[in-house]
């Protein structure tokens, strides 16, 4: 079920006016189709938009949209100005079609993303961030491309690190480097060390207990004199201490800075977040954006269009870019995101 049909099909003043859907069009929902994010094959129009075609919005019933907009994680904001403006178009109209409503919603969610856009425009994160399309992660040619990876444990950080080494090492033949950041839990390392052999990308790590920003220089300083294009930095998540996280992650970021000057780089803060986890994705957002600013968002276990109000919720409130999507256990599944493709995917 696409994202705008299963937040109008819970609506109570929709129910009971659904028109009949044809037996190919169920047969399209019961498939999984709809619902598979995987999937790349357009849904037809009609398929989408078989139910409640002809249904009315009246003023009284804004009430009920704003509260399921809010309940699809699109987040208390994004969701009352949406029926703010619809309110405004209501004095003048005493009701809108729901074929009207979509077009709405969606040129409205869409505006989430442009103000992204022009937020990370407007900043320079790196000498070469400015050339570089918020919404795409790149690996330049003849830039080294640094990419410390956060996020609390539990979220899929480490097999987000080993799905973007297998893609940069394989699909665009990078010369890869993982540096083992956080040192104090065994149990990454000995991912990492795997997902290394697994991906073919290199490892840097020290022994258990020895200072982030140690290994971060060690892999630096290797990825220099060996012609590295990426190095992709794991980091602790234990947000319990939030100054001690801070001090850390903030010593990394110098350690970088200081050994790259001079030379063309690209330094990119990416957070890890759990799709199913909701508007609490947006809270771990919040809180490590104060304490290192975030640059972009990698969303893991997004597995359907329940979840795709986390995404828009994110662009509004905190102007940061979504730029991949993880949407399965293979390597292979790790999607680039596209705010065009991804609005029309939900509609």
């Amino acid at each position: 079920m696409s994202f705008f049909k299963k937040i109008l099909s819970k609506i109570p003043f929709l129910k009971g006016n659904e028109k009949t859907e044809s037996k190919e069009q169920v047969n399209l929902v019961e498939s999984g189709i709809l619902a598979n994010i995987s999937e790349t094959d357009s849904i037809p129009s009609n398929s989408l938009n078989a139910v409640l075609e002809r249904i009315l919005i009246k003023k009284e019933e804004l009430d009920d949209l704003e509260e399921e907009l809010i309940r699809s994680d699109l987040g208390v904001d994004l969701a009352m100005d949406f029926t703010e403006l619809l309110r405004k178009e209501l004095k003048a109209q005493k009701e809108i079609y729901k074929d009207d409503l979509q077009d709405k919603l969606k040129e409205f969610l869409l505006g989430a993303f442009t103000e992204v856009k022009i937020h990370r425009n407007r900043a320079q994160l790196s000498p070469v961030s400015e050339k570089l399309d918020p919404f795409k992660f790149s690996c330049p040619e003849n830039v080294l491309t640094v990419v410390m990876i956060l996020g609390i444990n539990g979220v899929g950080k480490t097999t987000s690190i080993a799905k973007l080494a297998y893609k940069y090492r394989n699909s665009e033949n990078k010369k890869v480097l993982i540096a083992a950041g956080d040192t104090f839990r065994a149990a990454a390392e000995d991912q990492l060390r795997t997902w290394a052999e697994r991906t073919g990308a290199d490892l840097i790590e020290m022994p258990h207990g020895s200072k982030s920003s140690a290994v971060v220089y060690k892999a630096i300083e290797k990825a220099k004199n060996e012609n590295y294009d990426l190095v992709l930095i794991d980091t602790a998540g234990r947000l319990h201490n939030k100054k001690n996280l801070m001090e850390e992650l903030s010593k990394i970021q110098e350690v970088v800075k200081k050994n790259l000057d001079g030379q063309a780089y690209h330094l990119e803060t990416m957070l890890v977040l759990d799709a199913s986890m909701g508007q609490n994705s947006l809270i771990q957002a919040q809180t490590f954006n104060e304490l290192c600013e975030v640059n972009s968002i990698i969303l893991t276990k997004f597995d359907g269009s329940s979840k795709a109000g986390t995404v828009f919720s994110i662009a509004h409130k905190l102007k940061i870019p979504v730029k991949f999507l993880g949407v399965g256990e293979k390597m292979e599944d790790l999607e680039e995101f596209s705010p065009e493709a991804f609005t029309k995917k939900y509609f």
